[in-house]
């Protein structure tokens, strides 16, 4: 199985970044593919 992973580096725990990277997750896994965030925080 196919599995993407999405990488912030952004500082704050609550960003926009993150915001965005939830999106893509969502969208991604529509497809059917396993979506994983990771934060470097």
């Amino acid at each position: 199985m196919t599995k993407v992973i999405l990488l912030s580096g952004s500082p704050r725990e609550k960003s926009n970044t993150m915001d965005v990277l939830n999106i893509c997750a969502q969208e991604i896994e529509k497809k059917g593919v396993e979506a994983e965030i990771i934060s470097l925080r």
